[in-house]
C-alpha cells in the first residue's frame, strides 16, 4: 500500500508542477518532422500524442503550443509560456535546460516507490 499511497501523492505533485494553472501547455516543434506534423492548428505525431497522454494522465487539458523551430519551443518553454517541451538532443540547448530547471528547482530525478 504504501507504493500505491506514493503514487497518488506522486501524480499530485507531478501534476502541480507540469501543469501549475491546470492545463498542459506542450510545446512542440513541426520544424522537426520526426517530432510533429501538421499544422499548428492541426497539429499530429508523436510528440502530440505523447502530450496528449501525459495529459489525460495527470487529468487535465493539453494546449498544444506548435513552433516552427526548435529554438523557438524551447524559449516558449524558458519563457514559462510552455510547461512541457519536446527538443532533439543537442548538447549546448541540453545544459541551458539543466540550468533551467536548477534555476526553477525542479527535481529532475525520477520518482521512486519505497
Amino acid at each position: 500500500m504504501t507504493c500505491i499511497r506514493s503514487m497518488r501523492i506522486t501524480t499530485a505533485a507531478i501534476t502541480r508542477d507540469l501543469a501549475p494553472n491546470g492545463v498542459l501547455r506542450a510545446s512542440s516543434n513541426l520544424g522537426n518532422a520526426v517530432l510533429a506534423q501538421g499544422t499548428p492548428t492541426a497539429p499530429t505525431g508523436i510528440t502530440v500524442n505523447i502530450a496528449r497522454e501525459v495529459g489525460a494522465r495527470l487529468e487535465v487539458p493539453v494546449e498544444l503550443l506548435c513552433f516552427d523551430a526548435a529554438r523557438k519551443s524551447y524559449e516558449a518553454m524558458s519563457a514559462g509560456r510552455a510547461d512541457l517541451c519536446f527538443l532533439a538532443i543537442e548538447p549546448a540547448r541540453e545544459m541551458a535546460v539543466r540550468m533551467a530547471i536548477a534555476v526553477r528547482g525542479r527535481d529532475a530525478r525520477p520518482p521512486y516507490c519505497r
